[in-house]
């Protein structure tokens, strides 16, 4: 094929096979089967040695990682079907250099593990490649013969062209969104050969977050290629694409819209269940929203993370032609006067938010975890330490991070990875801005940097809309990148008009003495051992039209011997992990007094170290809690009540 276009399949927020059926900790065991959803199917791999690299730290899981356990469970919980079939394990690998010819029929001369970035120990390559080839052998199973086979990538860093038998698929640009394309008339009935090309320089004009190829004590190693799984998937000509599911909770009722590509006026049956029982049943057609009433719903809530499971069946001329489990959570989140103060209601009551930052890296798998358990592990020990929050800093994660968090109950702000700085002089760093309407219509052309970041961003919104945990979106962190913030505003909030957006975490605000600035939250970072003091006197700083908040403090540094990164800490004490408790528990009292005049959100600096950052509350490794967890876990929902009183203020 020539004019290799864009192929950016968008599946957005759908929902989770029956979450009682989910494997948790099942993740520590060799071939997971993902019950009651999904059978994983093993693909065939040309025979080749493969071994991790050299760890610095391993977590608990890095020992459980191998070729028959790479992420094993079905990626993507929101859109569940039976059928599918995991090419995570060991694929041939060899660095490319620009202008080489695909390795058709080659045996390349490395193995790499996928789902596991190059860099990372857990790949088996350990280094800086910029541009690279994958080479993966498969038969799939005779029983898919009569249907439409899907090729689905979670997310590849930075640009992947895709081969399949000799033919180029296409071309995807952006590291953190999924890709997919229909192989059916490219298979073979074995000895299928796929090829990816990955090409990551990690340059400024890219939404990379902060992956550095020269790391540093704020950025981390880059992650490029393959960082989340991939997988095959039949389908009948006629099948659904997507689900957009909305709660009402103002209403007790559920909006659902079927997106079905081909089958524009296709048939489609939903049913809500609880607890195993069906509650409510709809009727309606592709592309037109239904409506389904709960009786008297269970809200979700982080104390109350209550999960329904939704089953949709498409027919064609009366057959069930596609067929996929979901879930969903019934809840609201906009802002509101309450006593006299600009604040978030989460189902119709303030909850005062008291989050930990949270970067995402792993010291084993870099942007990717080593197994399902871990993701789980972090959400659960938030809640463990009394947290209500995670904000996940310029990262995005895979949908089964988005899923324990669905189901752990934890509210989640969402960052979009940031650029570097916006040169106005360097026309690389810009282009122009562009309408929705015109995101659509995009060519294969290369874009400008403005133009790919605001496609990167819509396929962010899009692809997380489902998850009831993210209740703010987060364009910009501090000044990194900064460009047209009520336009990308507007933006952000037409696609997802049910979420809170902040335009701006940290940085210089604009909002200035009126509080007229963009999004719904007027957020400032202040590190330092007088944090609070710096929170804004609400008397010189009204909060007209946003509620305010600490996006970042704290950052109390603490070395565990044996349990570091290595470089070094900036600040040496305290070495006693009591005096961190103590230090963490004085810091927050400073806080309560702002907390009913002021105050609706906090973020501390951090979950974990990462890298050479040594202030996180948990190791690098995963292995040592630097706090008595008894201690802040009271200290925090105390915090947490202070907020819950104002509900019940006449």
């Amino acid at each position: 094929m020539t004019g290799l276009p864009i192929l950016r399949r968008i599946l957005p927020a759908e929902g989770n096979g029956n979450p009682q059926r989910d494997p948790q900790m099942r993740a520590f065991i060799l071939c997971i089967v993902f019950m009651g959803v999904s059978t994983s199917i093993p693909a065939s791999t040309k025979d080749g040695e493969w071994s991790p690299g050299d760890f610095r730290l391993k977590t608990p899981w890095s020992d459980l990682v191998g070729p028959e356990n790479a992420l094993p469970e079905y990626p993507r919980p929101q859109l569940a079907r039976e059928k599918w079939m995991n090419l995570n394990g060991v694929w041939q690998y060899a660095q490319a250099q620009e202008g080489d010819e695909p390795p058709f029929g080659t045996d390349l001369p490395e193995r790499i593990l996928v789902p596991y970035p190059v860099e990372s120990p857990l790949s088996g390559i350990q280094r800086l490649d910029t541009r690279m080839w994958y080479r993966r052998l498969f038969d799939f199973p005779s029983d898919w013969d009569e249907q439409r086979v899907h090729l689905h990538f979670g997310a590849v860093d930075w640009e992947a062209i895709v081969y399949l038998n000799g033919k180029a698929l296409g071309l995807h640009r952006g590291g953190h969104d999924g890709f997919s394309f229909d192989v059916t008339d490219h298979l073979k009935d074995s000895g299928n050969e796929l090829i990816v090309l990955a090409s990551d320089e990690t340059s400024r004009t890219q939404a990379k977050g902060k992956q550095s190829r020269t790391p540093n004590r704020y950025t981390y190693m880059a992650s490029s290629g393959i960082w989340q799984t991939v997988w095959l998937e039949p389908t009948n000509d006629v099948f659904i694409e997507n689900l957009r599911i909305v709660p009402d909770v103002d209403s007790s009722s559920v909006g659902l819209i079927v997106e079905a590509g081909a089958g524009a006026g296709a048939m489609f049956e939903a049913i809500i269940s609880a607890d195993g029982k069906e509650i409510a049943r709809a009727y309606g057609n592709t592309g037109r929203e239904a409506r389904l009433l709960l009786e008297n719903p269970r809200l979700w809530t982080p104390d109350d993370p209550y999960l329904y499971d939704v089953r949709v069946k498409l027919r064609r001329n009366g057959k069930v032609v596609d067929e996929v489990e979901s879930y969903l959570g019934m809840r609201s989140i906009k802002l509101s006067y309450l006593d006299g103060e600009v604040r978030p209601l989460l189902n119709g009551r303030f909850v005062f938010q008291h989050g930990l930052l949270d970067q995402g890296y792993w010291p084993d798998g870099y942007y990717t975890a080593p197994t399902d358990a871990a993701y789980r592990y972090d959400i659960q020990k938030a809640k463990d330490l009394g947290f209500n929050l995670l904000r996940k800093h310029v990262k995005v994660e895979p949908a089964r991070w988005y899923y324990w968090a669905d189901r752990l109950g934890i509210l989640v702000w969402q960052d979009m990875p940031h650029r570097g700085d916006v040169n106005p002089e360097d026309p690389s760093t810009l282009g122009r801005g562009m309408s929705l309407d015109e995101l659509d219509a995009l060519s294969s052309q290369p874009l400008g940097g403005n133009e790919q970041f605001e496609l990167e961003l819509r396929e962010m919104v899009k692809e997380r809309f489902h998850f009831p945990s993210i209740i703010q979106w987060v364009i910009f962190n501090e000044g990194w990148g900064i460009y047209d913030r009520d336009r990308l505003t507007d933006m952000v909030r037409r696609i997802d008009p049910f979420r809170l957006t902040s335009t701006q975490s940290g940085g210089e605000d604009k909002g200035g003495f009126l509080d007229t600035g963009s999004g719904d939250s007027r957020d400032h970072h202040t590190y330092g051992w007088e944090a609070a003091r710096q929170v804004p006197d609400p008397n010189k700083t009204p909060n007209a039209f946003r509620l305010s908040a600490v996006g970042e403090y704290g950052g109390i540094e603490t070395r565990v011997p044996g349990h570091m990164w290595g470089g070094f800490s900036l600040n040496r004490e305290p070495e006693k992990l009591d005096e961190l408790t103590r230090l963490y528990t004085e810091m927050q009292a400073k806080f309560d007094p702002h907390i009913p005049i002021r105050l609706s959100a906090i973020v501390y600096t951090q979950i974990v170290d990462t890298e050479t950052e040594m202030n996180g509350l948990i190791t690098y490794d995963r292995k040592v809690v630097k706090v008595d967890e008894e201690k802040v876990r009271a200290v925090n929902q105390a915090m947490i009540a202070l907020g819950d009183e104002e509900n019940a203020l006449p």
